[in-house]
């Protein structure tokens, strides 16, 4: 079933329709095909809670074909963030041998009859479909599952941001009302309800935070990318529309067992974002102080967690195990480091043992003054086989003391490099970044390392999005305006450098 669906000031500007079924993918793309419609937005995964939500219409490899009816499909393109993927297809008519350029915009973190967990996640992704030009003219194609609770919000979100473009006051009721006078159930719950105000809101607060990379090739001359009062007031909005996390969401960190385990009794993992522990130590139970964050690629791109204290470094060493993390970023300054705890890994060579895991250093070297990087072994003594190891290497930044609330830029950029050249040789994988409380430095330096990448392979910037979709794992990240200024000047430093 696919219907018109009217948008801001215009008519037939979408169709709603299911999720494709085996039966029915053929008459979807004669559709895609009759309506000259360029873009599909996808908000359901193929499956969901072990049911099937939508048959696969597309080839599952690149350069790959496949027929359906009259319509012949090529996968061209494939690209894959955190939360959604990007596909362009070649779409051949075989009756008049015709070929127009589909893309498919597939949002991946939508749950059935649920909200995303980041509203800034939907809104970074309305931007992208609004920015991405298509040849052919016809309307946008969205689809859910059923192609009502999950259309329906994205529906109201985009017809909303634009009336709110050319009208100071919207009406959210009126819209759903409409929309479901053509279909029933459009936005279909009550949580789906209430969401489509939040992100309305954020998407009105965050309406012009992105800039393009020649955008800012534009403005590399000037001392700042943005006024300094663009500055201060996205600030302001990104302070005021963070929620801390409640308590009842954090009752894994605050059981009697655990609390000895955190540095902090504020800074603690969220239960739904925390890394949990299944390797079996004597003892320990599936609890550290880590939290999962996501980096541009994956929402477990980053694992975030304190200094081992003594008592944690096994745990330390079995979550490294368990999330095949093959890099560490400690941002524990030398002096800190002494002084706190006993070191973790072997800092002078040889090896060193944690319960069943023997970590042996091979190399060490100095790349830049900024940081050390360390190369070690990691095996389990008590694996059915022992013999195999992971390499990990360690990067042990020297130049960010406590107490300073941003390090040196070029330094900085040079450790981003050098670990974006090891995910290109190893490919992507969790990596850990440590701080004295797991949460100031590391939360920085994740947001950085997000927004150096979406230049790198977006060639957009928008710290914004990028620190409010930081803040729903963890709500401490970029808490003062130096840190939030220093997200520019770091996307200044590196795209000076793209010319050199």
């Amino acid at each position: 079933m696919a219907l018109f669906s009217q948008g801001y000031e215009k008519r037939r500007y979408y169709i709603a329709t299911q999720g494709p079924m085996p039966a029915t993918i053929v008459d979807f793309w004669k559709m895609i095909w009759q309506e000259k419609s360029g873009k599909i937005v996808m908000l359901t995964n193929l499956v969901e809670n072990s049911k099937i939500k939508c048959s696969q219409y597309w080839p599952s490899e690149p350069d790959t074909k496949q027929m359906w009816g009259n319509m012949q499909v090529i996968l061209k393109d494939i690209s894959k963030r955190n939360d959604y993927i990007i596909r362009t297809f070649e779409l051949l008519n075989r009756k008049t041998n015709k070929e127009r350029t589909i893309i498919q915009f597939h949002f991946t973190i939508w749950p059935d009859h649920g909200v995303p967990s980041s509203p800034a996640s939907l809104v970074s992704f309305r931007k992208l479909i609004k920015r991405t030009p298509s040849a052919l003219p016809g309307p946008i194609v969205v689809h859910c599952s059923a192609g009502v609770g999950r259309t329906g919000t994205f529906l109201g979100f985009d017809t909303l941001m634009e009336d709110s473009a050319e009208n100071d006051v919207i009406d959210v009721f009126k819209y759903v009302s409409v929309m479901r006078a053509d279909r029933p159930s459009m936005v279909q719950s009550r949580a789906q309800y209430s969401f489509l105000h939040q992100v309305i809101y954020e998407g009105i607060r965050a309406r012009n935070s992105l800039l393009t990379l020649d955008e800012i090739k534009q403005l590399k001359y000037r001392p700042m990318l943005v006024e300094e009062e663009t500055v201060e007031t996205e600030f302001k909005s990104v302070m005021l529309l963070k929620k801390e996390h409640h308590k009842i969401n954090t009752r894994s960190a605050r059981e009697a067992e655990n609390i000895p385990k955190n540095r902090t009794g504020h800074i603690v993992p969220h239960d739904n974002y925390r890394a949990y522990l299944v390797t079996h130590v004597e003892g320990r139970n599936d609890y550290i102080q880590a939290s999962l964050v996501p980096s541009l690629f994956s929402r477990d791109g980053f694992i975030t967690t304190q200094l081992p204290m003594e008592s944690t470094i096994i745990d330390f060493w079995r979550m490294v195990y368990e999330y095949n993390s093959l890099t560490i970023i400690s941002l524990v300054d030398q002096e800190s480091d002494h002084k706190i705890d006993p070191p973790f890994w072997p800092i002078t060579g040889g090896n060193f043992k944690s319960g069943p895991f023997l970590i042996t250093m091979t190399e060490t070297s100095e790349p830049d003054s900024f940081y050390t990087e360390t190369v070690v072994a990691l095996e389990k003594t008590d694996a059915p086989d022992p013999s195999i190891r992971s390499t990990i290497n360690i990067y042990k930044v020297h130049e960010w003391p406590v107490g300073v609330d941003v390090p040196d830029k070029r330094g900085l950029l040079a450790l981003i490099r050098a670990i974006q050249k090891r995910e290109e040789d190893v490919g992507y994988h969790s990596i850990v970044v440590q701080d004295i409380d797991g949460s100031t430095k590391c939360n920085l330096f994740c947001t950085i390392v997000n927004c150096i990448n979406r230049l790198k392979e977006d060639k957009v910037l928008d710290v914004m999005l990028t620190v409010r979709d930081m803040h729903v794992v963890q709500p401490q990240c970029i808490s003062t305006l130096p840190e939030y200024r220093f997200c520019y000047e770091m996307a200044k430093e590196y795209v000076d450098t793209l010319s050199e």
